[in-house]
């Protein structure tokens, strides 16, 4: 556990930073098709993973899946320390420290808190008094983060990035996306039941949502610099919503499944123009706080969406009913965060406020 706990620490910060420095090394008309590569590799790389690891099992026991990181994170250091720019804001000393004691406490309850809830015994386990327990010190948690970052000169949290609109409209999406994310967890348990395939292939048959992403990454970047990002998330939004929808209709065509995975595939890759709109909102300063406060937004999406699709699908006695209830319910989500989305700036008003 303090392995995996290490691990999550360091790999936490790859992708807010890497998203940062994209804000430090190009100018905001390039910065979306940049965007778009990273989300393309961060695509790829989750195609190549699983095959790479399935290999690896045949031959070797399952920590050798953590050896082979190790010479690879060795190359990242050194080409890291070599390559990326080497500004410095503030000291050591002016590290928030307490905010981020705050911060990890607010996480950490709130995970605890969802982790209560037991799908089959949703509103016993919310009334427990273990879960009481937490729900409340998630609460004061959460306000002793808000009074410590009011008074700090540089916060983990920005908390004036709640008072800005384009801010608070990108919270939600990310929300949403994290929300959208999570229920892939039990995509593979659907299609088990709709089509009668093994474990293996269940997880083949994700790889249209996958792919779907990854091709459509750098797209996605490119029409952002070009059109603006509330074009880009609109149409990612238009696409996660039918394809949620047609998967919330149990289809009994493998075609008409492969299509809504690629449908929602799509929409995941707006998590391009989402970082792009960060990148333009904050200053040089904020950016890594900004990419990372958008991170948070989406694993609270992806915590809070894991507990509430598994509450749906064991409610009913019959799992595929709750299936159509729960991707019938993301649908309806994603179709009410279409329409947020056309709040979001346009492109003029974008690139007038975008910040070098």
């Amino acid at each position: 556990l303090t392995g995996r706990a290490i691990q999550g620490f360091g790999v936490s910060g790859i992708l807010p930073v890497a998203s940062a420095v994209i804000g430090d090394v190009y100018p905001p008309e390039k910065r979306g098709r940049m965007l778009g590569l990273i989300g393309a590799v961060f695509g790829i790389a989750f195609i190549i993973g699983p095959i790479l690891a399935g290999s690896v099992l045949h031959f070797f026991s399952w920590n050798a899946l953590f050896f082979i990181n190790v010479p690879v994170s060795i190359i990242l250091i050194y080409l890291s320390r070599k390559v990326l720019p080497q500004n410095t804001f503030f000291s050591s000393t002016d590290i928030d420290v307490r905010g981020i004691i705050a911060l990890t406490a607010t996480l950490v309850f709130l995970t605890l808190a969802i982790n209560r809830i037991q799908p089959d015994r949703v509103m016993d386990s919310l009334t427990n008094t273990i879960t009481l327990t937490w729900i409340a010190s998630f609460i004061i948690s959460l306000l002793f983060l808000i009074a410590t970052e009011k008074h700090e000169p540089y916060p983990v949290v920005n908390l004036n990035f709640f008072f800005n609109r384009q801010i608070r409209l990108i919270g939600l999406m990310a929300l949403g996306l994290g929300l959208f994310q999570a229920s892939f967890v039990f995509v593979p348990k659907l299609v088990i039941e709709l089509f009668g395939v093994d474990d293996s292939t269940a997880g083949f048959m994700l790889l249209p949502v996958i792919l779907g992403s990854a091709v459509t990454a750098p797209l996605a970047g490119r029409l952002t610099d070009a059109r603006g990002s509330r074009l880009v998330i609109f149409i990612g939004l238009l696409m996660a919503t039918s394809g949620l929808f047609v998967t919330g209709t149990l289809p009994e065509s493998k075609a008409l499944f492969y299509l809504a995975g690629s449908l929602i595939g799509v929409g995941f890759s707006m998590r391009t123009s989402l970082n792009y709109v960060m990148l333009n909102e904050a200053t040089a300063a904020d950016r890594a706080s900004a990419q990372g406060l958008l991170t948070i937004f989406i694993s609270i999406g992806q915590l809070t969406g894991a507990s509430l699709i598994g509450s749906i699908v064991a409610s009913p006695e019959d799992s595929s009913q709750g299936f159509a209830m729960a991707f019938t319910l993301l649908a309806f989500i994603s179709a009410v965060l279409t329409i947020l989305s056309l709040w979001l700036k346009g492109h003029k008003e974008e690139g007038q406020g975008a910040r070098d």
